[in-house]
């Protein structure tokens, strides 16, 4: 067989203070290229000392406002056949076939050749065809900013990706960007005013800097123009100048205006993208379905063409990417049609093509409230070694609204640990010395809901050969977190965490960062899996207020209730309380588990008050005698962190029911609540909290800030009715039965 003439390539790239970027875009195609040829135009970082390490061949050109001269220049120096013409923010796609696409440049008979680009944005990904590859000599560029490729052949294309993520940069490095393309681009109008293409990117610059009214303004203007007479148009400035504007006025909230502009486009060209979903999405805002779920029907179509046959277009495809928004807008109009199930399975498909798309998982965690507000009761299986208090809030909240909770145990039941009859809490109470027992049980119910800490019991549970019921794993605490300081049980964290996160059929989560910490690290169906916080329980709440300290003894007086400790670990605060009582600030500590250390410190210490034990729903009565409560975590190593960034432990909650404001350490989520419900103070020292009582003083704690697990234990409810039912569909697709609604 007769070898194919294979081309070779040199990369080509123009950079300018780049350090960050460029290594990254070098080893994408260190392996593809024959050179590296870098024109640097005035680098003031260590740009210049990358490129050189990294064996590339650097030019200097003197920056003239002109993007067409330096690519030119950049041109000349190429030894190869071809030039790949790529950024240092951009980076080629490693799927990549390298001796086909240089037999691909050896026999192709066009001077340029042209890639998909996929734009990373914070809002999504936006696709373009661009002309990278651009043979030598035969090709140049023309225009000072978005500069165009001229050559005497028609484009081709190649099944090839280039990712670019200059649009994720941060705040400042973009302000700067935009200014300076801005500039330029008034630079090509002030110099021809017909210039369709400049007038098409400066709508471009105003989009990506939300600049709604600006662009409505002149791009209403260019149309004018244009159907005047007055200034001719490319095509391509005509659709893309008509997707921007018509996106403006979405966002603008002028629908009609969309509407009108789409279908103009549509009736134009027949075919676009944009056009189409914003049409759509137009149509989802006058609540019209009928009309607008062909057009979502028919963006899918377009997607999955692009997909599996790209066709070159010099239109920016900005919905590319976006059918989660799509299926997003269907759910919430099957929502409004009051259609729950259908909305649920529209939001779900959207989580399954964008895992972190919050406001979907908001709106499916919304429609799962509503699921659970009615149906037939549950009978629903908790295991826990010993149920610790978020287990029974949950617990007590599903037996209010009429379902059965069985609590399996193996070390200690509720009464045992914290003196409340279990019969008050649960419906029965089962001991399971092994996972042997729990294996015997578990199928006798709708569904199993387990308990962290640890996950070794959602393990040894999913590995039930004759399991029949779907699984729950419920983090409280992400264990690698907890044990991220110790080498000899990190790996083993680490597995079970893994397991347990990855192959549970559905998944609770105490916070929201470790649901997203889960689906980074174990990529979790996010469409199975529920945020619910440590939510007082009804049964909790005081059922009278007794009189303040400071007001019948003076003195401001700030309480802890919770796990203490006095052996140097998270939670030893005897040194964090004393200094709190130097201030002569009273410090009242209500422990979950006696502790002597503290109690000394109370006979030794007038502003230190160790109070006994108190049963849970007995405790918030006692709490609404203080000014105000305390969460403290003490961080004795920088890799505890993320562990208490990512907790938001039950005592927040408390204190706010019993009416009081919170004084918290500065941890993640924590500070992201306080912020939230306006709450309390944030600290670092004692010294912080006596600064800050004014501050503290001033804030009112009212009935909005009590919020009980009863309010939202629908929403777990709905959550569980959507397990049970994807679980039972899966099986019944492994077995060969057709599900409802399909033939057999």
């Amino acid at each position: 067989m007769e070898k194919k003439q294979q081309a070779t390539i040199s990369a080509c790239m123009i950079v300018k203070d780049e350090e960050k970027l460029l290594q990254g875009c070098i080893d994408s195609v260190i392996n593809v290229v024959d050179e590296i040829v870098i024109v640097d135009t005035g680098s003031t970082d260590k740009t210049v000392d990358i490129a050189e390490q990294s064996g590339a061949r650097v030019f200097y050109f003197k920056w003239c406002d002109d993007f067409s001269a330096a690519r030119n220049y950049a041109l000349e120096q190429i030894e190869c056949d071809w030039a790949l013409i790529i950024d240092a923010d951009e980076r080629m796609d490693q799927r990549i076939d390298v001796q086909a696409l240089k037999e691909f440049l050896g026999g192709v008979d066009s001077d340029t050749v042209g890639v998909q680009v996929v734009n990373y944005k914070p809002d999504g990904q936006t696709l373009i065809h661009s002309e990278r590859f651009l043979k030598r000599n035969k090709a140049h560029y023309e225009g000072i900013v978005h500069n165009q490729v001229v050559s005497e052949t028609k484009p081709v294309s190649v099944a090839l990706q280039i990712h670019h993520l200059g649009y994720n940069l941060d705040p400042e490095t973009m302000a700067k960007k935009y200014h300076r393309t801005e500039t330029l681009i008034w630079k090509q109008i002030e110099a021809d005013d017909h210039n369709s293409f400049a007038w098409c990117n400066l709508f471009r610059i105003f989009r990506v800097q939300d600049k709604w009214d600006d662009l409505i303004r002149l791009a209403e203007n260019f149309f004018s123009r244009v159907r005047s007479g007055e200034m001719e148009s490319t095509e391509h400035a005509y659709q893309q100048s008509g997707n921007d504007l018509a996106y403006a006025y979405l966002q603008a909230k002028n629908y009609q205006k969309t509407q009108e502009i789409c279908s103009d486009l549509l009736e134009r060209v027949g075919t676009n993208m944009d056009a189409t979903i914003y049409l759509a999405m137009a149509l989802t805002e006058q609540n019209d379905l009928e009309n607008a779920k062909p057009y979502y029907d028919r963006y899918f179509e377009l997607v999955e063409e692009q997909r599996k046959n790209p066709k070159p277009t010099s239109l920016i495809m900005d919905s590319y990417g976006s059918e989660a928004v799509a299926y997003n807008n269907l759910g919430a109009l099957m929502s409004r049609r009051g259609d729950k199930a259908a909305a649920e399975g529209y939001y779900k498909q959207a989580l399954r093509e964008n895992p972190d798309f919050s406001l979907a998982h908001r709106n499916l965690e919304t429609t799962w409230q509503k699921l659970g507000e009615g149906g037939e009761p549950l009978n629903i299986l908790f295991y826990q070694p010993s149920p610790c208090i978020r287990n029974r809030k949950q617990a007590a909240a599903l037996r209010h609204k009429g379902h059965r909770v069985t609590l399996a145990y193996s070390v200690a039941t509720l009464e045992q640990v914290y003196g409340i009859p279990d019969d008050e809490v649960y419906s029965a109470t089962v001991k399971v010395p092994s996972p042997y027992n729990l294996w015997e049980i578990m199928n006798d119910y709708d569904l199993l809901h387990i308990h962290n800490e640890p996950d070794i019991q959602t393990v040894q549970a999913l590995e039930n050969p004759a399991r029949a019921v779907p699984l729950v794993h419920d983090t409280h605490d992400l264990m690698t977190h907890k044990n991220s300081g110790n080498a000899i049980l990190m790996p083993y964290a680490l597995y079970m965490e893994h397991k347990a996160n990855a192959y549970s059929d559905g998944r609770v989560y105490a916070t929201a960062g470790q649901l997203i910490y889960a689906l980074q690290q174990y990529r979790i169906d996010t469409a199975a899996s529920l945020v619910l916080m440590n939510f007082t329980s009804q049964d909790d709440l005081p059922d009278k207020r007794l009189p303040k300290l400071s007001e019948t003894h003076g003195g401001f007086h700030i309480v802890y209730q919770g796990g203490i400790s006095a052996n140097g670990s998270h939670r030893d605060y005897r040194e964090l309380f004393q200094q709190i009582a130097a201030l002569k600030l009273h410090i009242h500590i209500y422990p979950v588990f006696e502790c002597a250390e503290y109690q000394q410190l109370d006979r030794h210490n007038k502003y230190i008050h160790y109070h006994e034990k108190t049963r849970p729903d007995e405790l918030l009565t006692q709490l609404t005698q203080f000014d105000a409560g305390i969460i403290c975590f003490n961080i004795l190593h920088e890799r505890q962190r993320p562990a208490v960034d990512l907790a938001v432990p039950n005592k927040l909650f408390e204190y706010m029911a019993a009416g009081l404001p919170v004084i918290s350490k500065d941890l993640k989520t924590l500070h992201s609540l306080i912020d939230q419900y306006q709450c309390g103070i944030i600290f670092e020292t004692a010294q912080d909290i006596k600064d800050q009582l004014d501050t503290l003083k001033a804030v009112k704690i009212t009935e909005d800030h009590r919020v009980v697990m009863e309010d939202h234990i629908a929403k777990l409810v709905g959550f569980y009715r959507s397990v049970i039912g994807d679980y039972n569909a899966k099986r019944d697709q492994r077995s060969g039965k057709a599900t409802p609604g399909q033939d057999q």
